[in-house]
């Protein structure tokens, strides 16, 4: 294949809008598929890269990024993303599984000044997370300005500042308990009474494991943007 033809089929896929790191993993998927079509049908190399201009005619289709956003983007991509989306939330919810996981086992097998210790510590690496997610956030949109040309589409199903909104707003319409360090603990070492019954004890568990889910949802999101913006920089137009 010559050199005119591999620009070719190069400035195809950069009219169809695809970020630089796809567009290089489909470019080698068309000049493959080209190569066979001229051999197995003794094509010239116009009506092979027609057809498989048709092949992936689907793939191209543009559609709405998600149901937040107007922006349309490839199918291809679209696919991509919410297979990544899933396994966001998916790690998510099983970090918060295991922080739960980790209260309950701390409750159960520690006094409550060191069950107390140990979570304040957690409460503090809790308490610079809008700082990082804030962080996060300003890198992200600098690597997206610095890689304009390369058409990079972030993955942002929920944007992570919305998830972030969101879990902030559940976390500030739950009543908590006036102690909420006493929840697990008391209902772990002595069950259900006046302090904390089975009905809050229950709410207050499955709402925590909703807002701590956006949250750890917001950060993997935007680390993930941030990782994959940064890789751009290698790519040469």
């Amino acid at each position: 294949m010559t050199e005119s033809q591999l620009t070719e089929i190069r400035k195809y896929l950069l009219s169809k809008k695809l970020p630089i790191d796809i567009l290089i993993e489909v470019n080698d998927h068309f000049v493959s598929q080209i190569n066979d079509l001229q051999r197995e049908e003794n094509l010239g190399f116009e009506e092979a890269f027609l057809k498989v201009k048709t092949r992936w005619n689907f793939e191209f289709i543009m559609v709405r990024k998600n149901f937040f956003s107007s922006k349309k983007i490839p199918k291809i991509i679209y696919e991509i993303n919410k297979t990544q989306n899933f396994n966001n939330f998916k790690k998510s919810f099983y970090i918060v599984l295991s922080f739960i996981a980790l209260e309950f086992i701390t409750a159960k097998l520690f006094p409550e000044n060191i069950y107390l210790l140990i979570l304040s510590l957690l409460f503090i690496v809790i308490a610079i997370y809008p700082l990082r997610m804030i962080s996060l956030y300003i890198k992200q949109q600098r690597l997206l300005f610095e890689n304009r040309r390369k058409n990079p589409i972030i993955n942002n199903f929920i944007h992570p500042l919305l998830s972030f909104v969101i879990g902030f707003s559940l976390d500030q319409m739950m009543h908590y308990p006036k102690n909420t360090k006493h929840l697990i603990y008391d209902f772990i070492n002595f069950g259900a009474d006046e302090k904390v019954s089975t009905a809050m004890f229950v709410s207050n568990l499955f709402f925590g494991i909703i807002i701590l889910t956006f949250y750890v949802y917001a950060f993997l999101s935007l680390e993930k943007n941030v990782k994959k913006l940064e890789k751009y920089n290698q790519f040469v137009l």
